[in-house]
């Protein structure tokens, strides 16, 4: 019996290896032939998704996508052993120089972040970016840079925050947080989860793909409109992030707010929904 579970575990390891060498071929013959053509994919030190992350950077690579690959230090001490095995073999991604960053992100497609993290979240959003990782995401966005980045470990509602009991702060704590994620949105990055985070990259980096390019994914505009408009319907994208903003707007506009499965909606947005007798209606799963 061990002998044959021997066997059989050797034979598995065989096919394992043969199906990672056809997986590098693959990526080699899609590889993009344009040097200058490359997205950085930062590594802030955030954990949740880390799996589905890894396996989103593999989806970009073997649609062709060159990746550049950044750890911050704390990321390093995390995982970065697993990182150089599950990533570096493959023959589109290599290690960026950390010395000529900027240069770097001029030159790059945009910038993914596998694993936001709250640290790196608020320092981009309140323009303070004393870390490597937070000063390449802010001067991509200055940039204009499609940024795309898992919000998994930064969501207030997020299945891995609350495994761990990171859902259990004060209100106001929570709605600060999905303020923030509010706010990177409006600043102009792509907010998914870490399961859909290949295509929602491979829609946001080749816009020509896209139905909508460029789109927010929480569909608010970039800037106010001049004139006075009639307040409309809040309308909810792949990412949805119901705050008190929206309940305001919906007041106003006299609708219930449309969302679809999973959205985040703040206490504070749920309270004053309440209030209002304003109704959060998600769309049923399927």
């Amino acid at each position: 019996m061990n002998k044959d579970n021997n066997t059989l575990n050797y034979k598995t390891v065989e096919i394992k290896a043969l199906v990672q060498q056809v997986l590098y071929a693959v990526a080699r013959a899609s590889r993009d032939e344009d040097a200058d053509r490359y997205v950085l994919a930062l590594f802030t030190g955030a954990t949740a998704g880390f799996t589905q992350a890894l396996s989103g950077l593999e989806h970009l690579m073997l649609n062709g996508t060159m990746l550049r690959v950044l750890t911050s230090e704390s990321a390093c001490r995390l995982y970065g052993d697993v990182l150089e095995k599950r990533l570096m073999p493959w023959p589109n991604a290599e290690a960026m120089e950390k010395d000529s960053w900027f240069s770097q992100v001029q030159k790059c497609s945009g910038v993914v972040i596998p694993m936001l993290s709250v640290a790196s979240l608020s320092r981009v959003c309140s323009m303070t970016p004393d870390t490597l990782a937070a000063n390449i995401i802010l001067q991509a966005l200055f940039m204009g840079k499609p940024v795309v980045a898992a919000i998994d470990g930064a969501a207030p509602n997020s299945p891995d925050r609350k495994l761990i009991g990171l859902d259990q702060g004060a209100p106001a704590l929570m709605e600060a947080l999905a303020h923030r994620l509010l706010e990177f949105s409006n600043f102009g990055a792509r907010l998914t989860w870490s399961r859909d985070l290949g295509p929602a990259s491979l829609r946001f980096f080749r816009p020509a793909d896209s139905d909508q390019p460029g789109r927010s994914p929480l569909n608010i505009p970039a800037s106010r409109p001049s004139a006075p408009q009639s307040p409309a319907p809040p309308d909810f994208g792949p990412i949805r992030l119901v705050d008190a903003g929206h309940v305001k707007q919906a007041r106003e506009a006299g609708t219930p707010i449309h969302t679809t499965p999973g959205a985040v909606v703040t206490p504070l947005a749920r309270e004053m929904a309440s209030g209002w007798g304003i109704e959060i209606i998600a769309a049923p799963q399927g």
